[in-house]
C-alpha cells in the first residue's frame, strides 16, 4: 500500500502559514492514500498506527485540529474495512523542563478506546522550545506490540508525528536552556539513526504532522530516515477557523504603563504571537517572554506561556542594560499589538 501527501516546500524555524491559497487541513490530509487487493493479500489486512504527539502548551493552538486529523486517519481506515488498531504516545519534556511526564505510552486498541484517550488528551506545559521529541519516537516504536499474523505475516505500520517543535541539540535548530542538551541532544541520548535503526527493522512508515516551529527537524529526518520518511501534512495557524477570543498578557515592567488586560482579537492573530517560551538564543541573543491566557473556543482554554518570537532580541547586556532594553521592549510589544489589531 502507498501512502502519500501533497509535499509542501521545505521551510525554516519560523511559521510557514502565510500562504491563505493553501487547502485547508481537511481537504489535504490523507486524500492521496490509496488502497489494492495486492496490499490486504501481502499484510493479511492488518494496519497498526501509532500516533506519536507533543502534548506540550504550545500546541494548545492547534490541538483540537491535531485531534480531528487523527480521527480522520482512524476513519478513512475504518471505511478500508481493515482490521486496524492504534497506539498512541505522548511526550513532553525532561525535568526540569517539565514535571508532569516525559512521555506516556497507550499501546494498540480498537477505534472506540483510542477516541476515548484522545478525548483526555490535554496540551499544557514544556518548558523550553524544544521538547522529548526522541522519547516520544523511540519509546513509542519499542512499546507498541505491532501484530503480526499466524504465518509471521507483519502488519502494515504507520508512525503519524504530530508536533511543533524540534528535539534538543544544535542539530536540530531549537534553543534548549540547558547548554549541555543543547551540544549533544536530548538527555535520553537517543539519536535520529537509532529511530531509523527501529523504523527499518519494524518496516514503519514515517509521516509527520507539522503545526509550525520544527525548525531544521523535518531536513534531518528526511535525511537520516530515507524511504521510512514518506510525506508531511503542514497545519497552518491561517487553516485555523478564526474565532474571537480574548488575548490578555502582563507586560514586561516598565515606564510606559499598563497596556489593556484584555483585548478581543481574531484567533489566528492570538495564535500568531504563541511561538515555543524561550529565554535565550544560540546565538547569545535574548527573548523577553511574555505570560499570555486564552479565553473563548473550548479548544483554546488552556493557559499558554509563551514568547513574541521575532519582535525584539539583543545581545547579551550587564543588568542595568537589559532593564533598559525591556522598558524599550516592552513599548515595541505593544505598539506591534496594536498595528495587528488594527
Amino acid at each position: 500500500m502507498e501512502i502519500g501527501f501533497k509535499q509542501r516546500e521545505q521551510t525554516d524555524c519560523t511559521d510557514s502559514s502565510s500562504n491563505s491559497k493553501q487547502e485547508t487541513a481537511s481537504q489535504k490530509r490523507l486524500k492521496n492514500f490509496e488502497v489494492t487487493d495486492s496490499d490486504r493479500e501481502d499484510y493479511h489486512n492488518l494496519v497498526d498506527i501509532l500516533f506519536v504527539i507533543d502534548t506540550t502548551g504550545s500546541m494548545s493552538w492547534c490541538f483540537q485540529e491535531a485531534k480531528n486529523t487523527v480521527k480522520d486517519i482512524a476513519e478513512m481506515f475504518n471505511k478500508q474495512e481493515f482490521d486496524i488498531k492504534y497506539a498512541l504516545c505522548q511526550y513532553r519534556d525532561h525535568p526540569p523542563q517539565e514535571s508532569s511526564f516525559v512521555y506516556q505510552h497507550n499501546d494498540l486498541q480498537g477505534s472506540q478506546s483510542m477516541q476515548g484517550i484522545l478525548g483526555n488528551l490535554q496540551a499544557q506545559g514544556g518548558g523550553d522550545g524544544p521538547e522529548a521529541v526522541m522519547d516520544g519516537l523511540y519509546e513509542g516504536i519499542n512499546k507498541t506490540n505491532w501484530r503480526k499474523d499466524h504465518d509471521g505475516t507483519i502488519s502494515k505500520r504507520f508512525i503519524f508525528h504530530i508536533c511543533d517543535a524540534p528535539p534538543h541539540g544544535n542539530l536540530y535548530g531549537g534553543y534548549s536552556s540547558d547548554q549541555n542538551w543543547q551540544k549533544n541532544g536530548c538527555p535520553c541520548g537517543i539519536t535520529a539513526e537509532m529511530i531509523k535503526n527501529q523504523l527499518e527493522e519494524k518496516q514503519i512508515t514515517y509521516n509527520l504532522i507539522e503545526c509550525g516551529g520544527i525548525c531544521k527537524m523535518e531536513e534531518v529526518f528526511r535525511s537520516v530516515f530515507g524511504k521510512r520518511f514518506e510525506e508531511t501534512i503542514h497545519i497552518s495557524q491561517s487553516q485555523i477557523q478564526q474565532q474571537q477570543c480574548s488575548f490578555s498578557y502582563s507586560s514586561v515592567p516598565g515606564s510606559f504603563g499598563a497596556f489593556p488586560s484584555s483585548i478581543p482579537v481574531p484567533l489566528n492573530v492570538a495564535a500568531s504571537h504563541v511561538p515555543k517560551p524561550q529565554s535565550m538564543l544560540s546565538d547569545g541573543h535574548y527573548f523577553i517572554g511574555y505570560s499570555l491566557g486564552f479565553s473563548g473556543p473550548a479548544q483554546m482554554t488552556q493557559p499558554v506561556t509563551a514568547s513574541f518570537s521575532g519582535l525584539f532580541s539583543s545581545p547579551p547586556q550587564a543588568p542595568q542594560q537589559q532593564q533598559q532594553q525591556q522598558n524599550l521592549y516592552s513599548h515595541q510589544v505593544q505598539q506591534n499589538l496594536l498595528r495587528n489589531l488594527k
